[in-house]
């Protein structure tokens, strides 16, 4: 039985998605659905009842603006996972994607690694958030002490906003989930948000 999660790369360029493709066919839990050039090709395939469990998109499509594209898909299938493929220097849209969208996963820069596309894909396949090219420590620090919080609540909002689990969280820190869950829940209370995707827009609203 074949468990692996299927995967849609809609990118212009054929050696792009050749590339993608490639890599994510390589791996133990993921396979490729489709690789489609155009938003009418995947939209093609959305309307035959495809299923996929995590969208890779482009940010250079331009039929239609990438929020648009974004809705559209919403609109034809259920609780859609979407991973930006997108340089750094659209961090704006990016979040504007976050935040109207409640779709988008995370982005991967081209020059994410084999492994990094992996780790992004697993990542998002459980619930997380990547944010791939983004963090730096010192920007985490200084972000972090602008809403009053405390060393470890700071290290714990870094890495929820870099995607991690709070399992994983309190395996990184070595700590108990439960504490690590109050963290979160100080955290959110301090910056007036209830979730991750709040958090992570919060943490970019003064960039």
């Amino acid at each position: 039985m074949n468990n692996k999660k299927s995967i849609l790369v809609v990118h212009p360029q054929k050696i792009v998605r050749d590339i993608l493709s490639a890599i994510i066919s390589k791996s133990e839990g993921f396979s490729i659905a489709f690789s489609c050039k155009s938003e009418k090709q995947m939209f093609s395939v959305i309307e035959k009842g495809t299923k996929i469990d995590i969208y890779i998109l482009s940010d250079t499509l331009n039929e239609i603006g990438i929020l648009e594209l974004i809705e559209k898909i919403k609109e034809k299938t259920v609780a859609p996972k979407i991973l930006l493929y997108m340089n750094s220097s659209a961090k704006k849209m990016f979040m504007t994607m976050v935040a109207r969208t409640n779709v988008c996963y995370g982005f991967l820069h081209p020059d994410t690694t084999e492994k990094g596309l992996i780790d992004a894909l697993d990542c998002v396949s459980n619930g997380g958030f990547v944010l791939d090219g983004y963090m730096d420590d010192g920007l985490e620090k200084k972000k972090t002490r602008r809403y009053d919080l405390s060393e470890k609540e700071q290290e714990v909002f870094s890495l929820i906003v870099s995607g991690y689990r709070l399992v994983d969280i309190s395996m990184k820190m070595g700590i108990d989930a439960k504490t690590v869950s109050t963290y979160k829940n100080r955290i959110c209370h301090k910056l007036g948000v209830s979730s991750n995707f709040e958090l992570i827009s919060k943490f970019y609203s003064v960039l």
